[in-house]
């Protein structure tokens, strides 16, 4: 069983241009669109209770996480799975592995980064307005 769910894992070869290119990952609770850009790791969070007036489900924020030496140079190696099994996304980019999840039983997005080489990591909030967002995401369920 296990071997025909993974035949259908999301595979990418190749970063996105923008969030229209994200992949979805969460646990029922938090929401994630999760996408590389420009070099950086972003997420953009969401969660089922944060609704707004005119019944919009809302993007909380968005985190960027950005690595130095960059494993996303143009030309490297670049593999990012969404891996249905385990309910996680990989990110295989040089020299470097990046695991990250929603815990299950915990309002906690786990992020995990291997290197073959000292890197070095800045995780920081981003700016993104609700246009951007809204108009990028739109594109990707039409």
């Amino acid at each position: 069983m296990q071997d025909k769910l993974q035949q259908y894992n999301v595979v990418w070869d190749s970063p996105s241009r923008d969030a229209s290119g994200s992949m979805p990952l969460g646990n029922g609770d938090i929401g994630l669109n999760v996408w590389v850009q420009d070099s950086d790791l972003l997420l953009l969070i969401g969660k089922t209770d944060a609704w707004d007036e005119n019944c919009t489900n809302l993007k909380l924020g968005c985190v960027r996480v950005k690595l130095t030496p960059d494993p996303f140079a143009a030309g490297a190696a670049f593999r990012q799975t969404l891996r249905l099994l385990s309910g996680d996304i990989e990110i295989v980019a040089g020299p470097v592995r990046i695991l990250l999840w929603v815990d299950a039983n915990q309002p906690v997005i786990r992020l995990e980064v291997e290197s073959r080489q000292p890197i070095e990591m800045m995780v920081s909030g981003c700016a993104m307005s609700f246009c951007q967002v809204s108009q990028a995401l739109s594109t990707t369920s039409s």
